[in-house]
């Protein structure tokens, strides 16, 4: 009596798994990296990894964040200046938002000038950013600070 042995060993079927999760994962790289199935990794044009023009006056939390490190020109030449986003930080904001806010929750952002020219605050400065102009009410700004900062709630 012969017995024949199964070509499908533990071994065959690890190795033929193997091959094809490296398979998959080569084409996936492959079509990430040239925009196909998502932005390109590698800094390009269209990649995610380089910073996108928001339209910030109804962004939110996140689109917020992903500002941080842009500049942005507050005010007039003779009480404002090009500021850096410094900061994003969010609010508690629990229960049910009201249906007529745009954002998920409420936040702070925080600019740092670099200049000697400082805004006063607790007014309406218009802010220019790559993605357009926006007017934002800041809060009185703390003087003490060595350099200019500007804070802004947005709800």
């Amino acid at each position: 009596m012969r017995i024949e042995k199964s070509k499908l060993s533990r071994r065959s079927i690890l190795a033929g798994l193997v091959v094809g999760a490296g398979t998959v994962g080569a084409v996936a790289v492959a079509a990430l990296n040239r925009g196909v199935i998502a932005p390109r990794l590698d800094g390009s044009e269209g990649s995610w990894w380089t910073r996108r023009a928001v339209a910030l006056e109804n962004a939110g939390l996140n689109d917020w964040t992903s500002q941080i490190g842009a500049d942005f020109d507050i005010g007039t030449p003779e009480a404002g200046g090009t500021f850096k986003l410094v900061k994003v930080e969010p609010f508690l904001s629990p229960g049910i938002r009201p249906v007529d806010v745009s954002r998920d929750r409420a936040f702070m952002v925080a600019f740092e000038g670099s200049g000697e020219i400082r805004p006063e605050g607790d007014r309406i400065y218009q802010v220019k950013h790559m993605a357009g102009t926006l007017d934002i009410y800041f809060s009185a700004a703390d003087t003490s600070l060595p350099t200019p900062r500007l804070q802004a709630v947005f709800n």
